[in-house]
């Protein structure tokens, strides 16, 4: 079992017609390896499933949120991450086709997963 952590560096929030952003240094605890990895809300995913209109403040939530959760289901599944790499959250995400359920607390986050090397850096 690997423990990793997951900190938030920064969120950019775009005009209505971009994609919002959540960029993340992921590190595990078996040989500190670290990258950094973007994950983005497309504006297809706003239009579904969040408020019109809906204020800067949910839409940070829901990009770290949901992007917390993204990296962890990657590792879980055995997808290795790279640095530099991005997951684009649209009509697919964690937990799909449930309503998305964002990590509450994903600023600084851990998770566990049985599983062999799964952050690369370059």
């Amino acid at each position: 079992m690997t423990t990793y952590n997951v900190r938030l560096l920064e969120t950019r929030m775009s005009d209505c017609s971009g994609d919002d952003a959540a960029i993340f240094s992921v590190s595990s605890d078996d040989d500190g390896t670290a990258c950094q990895v973007a994950t983005l809300i497309s504006p297809l995913f706003r239009h579904l499933y969040m408020e019109s209109n809906p204020p800067i403040e949910a839409r940070r939530d829901m990009v770290a949120g949901m992007g917390a959760q993204a990296i962890a289901e990657q590792v879980k599944r055995g997808i290795p991450l790279e640095d530099g790499a991005y997951l684009l959250l649209s009509e697919t995400y964690p937990g799909a086709p449930a309503d998305p359920q964002p990590v509450p607390h994903y600023e600084e986050w851990t998770f566990e997963s049985e599983d062999g090397k799964r952050v690369r850096k370059e």
